[in-house]
Order: structure tokens, then sequence, then C-alpha cells
């Protein structure tokens, strides 16, 4: 569990650095990238008792996987949304504060 604590604020550097690369570049590759990585983290977390944080992560992924079948432009927003509140709940030294 410790190990996990300490690797929360990579977790979000990498959901962070996934996230800003679709943002630059909104194509398929990229959003296909930040899916992985949040699927990945989605499981984890919860393995780990971050209920909350699993439950936004999975939220974003299947927005992702919404966009990356076409429906466009309300889940695009609606992904948006999503990644501003995961970012903004889930502070870069690893706190997560949801709820």
């Amino acid at each position: 569990m410790q190990r996990y604590l300490a690797s929360l604020p990579e977790k979000r550097a990498q959901v962070l650095a996934a996230w800003d690369g679709f943002v630059r570049e909104p194509s398929p590759t990229q959003l296909q990238c930040l899916r992985e990585v949040l699927h990945r983290l989605a499981g984890s977390s919860v393995m780990y008792g971050f209920d909350a944080l699993g439950g936004e992560l999975r939220a974003a992924m299947n927005l992702a996987d919404d966009v990356l079948d076409g429906e466009g432009g309300d889940q695009r927003a609606r992904l948006d949304r999503t990644m501003d509140n995961i970012l903004q709940h889930w502070s870069a030294d690893g706190r997560v504060e949801f709820g």
C-alpha cells in the first residue's frame, strides 16, 4: 500500500501527460493513449481503496471510448469536464480528495 501511495504523484503525471497530449493533438492515436493510461489506473486505484478516483478514471475512460466511437461533441465536452474534475481533486503531490 505504501508503494502505491508513493506512486500517486507519478501516476497523476502520467494521466496529465496523456491528457495534455490529446489536448495538443486531438487525434484518435492520442485519445487511445489517454484511454490506456486511464484503464490501467482505474483498475489499480480501486484495488488500493481509491474507489472515487477509480470511478472518475473509469468514467473518463468510457467517455474516451465514446469519442473514439465517433459520438463526438457532447461526449468530448463531458470528457473535458471529467478530466478537469480528476485533475482538480488529485493534487500533484498525490493527495486524492473526492467527495
